[in-house]
């Protein structure tokens, strides 16, 4: 099986997320402590378990989707290593798969400097499901895709591919804010700023993992600060804008509230136009029931499955989709 290759310019993970070798998969044990070698003197709390998602999922394929190569046998596969922020705590998440594609299971373990109470492993484990889209159910999707014979070939090259997305909604909109005020290169660098000067760490092995901030972490930034940090006045307005507002959003809006509604909110943000708003509902969001027809790229890579008549049938087409047309438009680009 042919699995599929990285949306290039969509999501950065190029500084924030490793992979490295685990062993095995526990059910879920006690909070028990993990000395570090002797490079790091603080021990780290840790829990672990195991996660279920909907099946059919292949973490290959998420793998694959954030640059990682899959074609190890399975005694040698690495397991997803990212830092996340609850409530101004940091967790590191490791996850490995040890089941089937059609029978899928998840072994994770969260290591923090601080003892993991029983809420924030919840919260944790809620992120790390919506990160790799774990509770999506494909199955109407595919049954769709398998009776569009432009769109077969990609059912069966991303088999079992759950959206991967961005931790956070708010971080999707820093990334769409930032990269819409500067190149892809220095933007991966003021990310990486940001985390180090405004993010929490963990330490793990020789090395720390950085979170991405939260929203609140920026929200009461003086603007001087922020512009400093990332070398561009504007970007750091836009951005602290930004974090106050998802600072105070109601998330439940954000996940269920009438798509045109986020939509129109996302737009009152400075620096966010309706091309960034459709980027943030769909890979910091997942809200899978539009797609974003006018996108260049979703064109092009659409074009080359539907020939050069697409574009004036892509509204069509994608409306066949129903509730799924943000998947179809998703699986497009990834298999291109």
């Amino acid at each position: 099986m042919s699995l599929g290759g990285r949306e290039q310019t969509s999501l950065d993970f190029s500084q924030d997320i490793t992979a490295s070798s685990v062993e095995g998969s526990e059910e879920l044990t006690p909070q028990r402590t993990i000395h570090l070698p002797k490079e790091e003197k603080e021990p780290l709390f840790s829990q672990s378990g195991n996660l279920y998602p909907t099946p059919p999922f292949d973490m290959r394929q998420s793998m694959a989707y954030l640059g990682f190569p899959v074609n190890e046998p399975p005694s040698e596969r690495k397991a997803l290593m990212k830092a996340l922020s609850i409530n101004q705590q940091a967790i590191l998440f490791q996850v490995s798969a040890v089941g089937t594609i059609e029978e899928p299971l998840l072994s994770y373990i969260l290591h923090s400097e601080q003892a993991i109470s029983q809420n924030t492993r919840n919260l944790a484990l809620d992120r790390i499901r919506f990160f790799l889209s774990l509770n999506d159910d494909l199955n109407t999707f595919y049954r769709i895709g398998n009776s569009d014979p432009h769109f077969q070939p990609i059912i069966h090259q991303l088999y079992g591919y759950h959206q991967v997305k961005f931790l956070t909604p708010f971080e999707s909109a820093c990334w769409a804010l930032l990269t819409g005020k500067m190149p892809i290169a220095e933007a991966r660098l003021a990310k990486r700023r940001l985390m180090r000067y405004y993010g929490r760490k963990v330490p793990f092995g020789k090395r720390h993992y950085f979170a991405f901030p939260e929203a609140g972490d920026l929200a009461f930034t003086a603007l001087g600060e922020l512009t400093s940090t990332l070398f561009d006045k504007t970007a750091a307005s836009c951005l602290l804008a930004a974090a106050r507002a998802f600072h105070e959003a109601d998330d439940e809006f954000l996940m269920k509230a009438p798509f045109d509604e986020v939509s129109d909110w996302l737009q009152r943000l400075p620096g966010l136009n309706a091309w960034a708003a459709a980027f943030i509902l769909l890979q910091g969001l997942g809200r899978m029931e539009r797609a974003p027809i006018t996108d260049k790229r979703l064109i092009s890579a659409a074009t080359q499955y539907y020939g050069d008549s697409l574009p004036k049938r892509i509204s069509l087409i994608a409306n066949q989709y129903n509730r799924w047309q943000g998947y179809w438009a998703h699986y497009l680009r990834v298999a291109t």
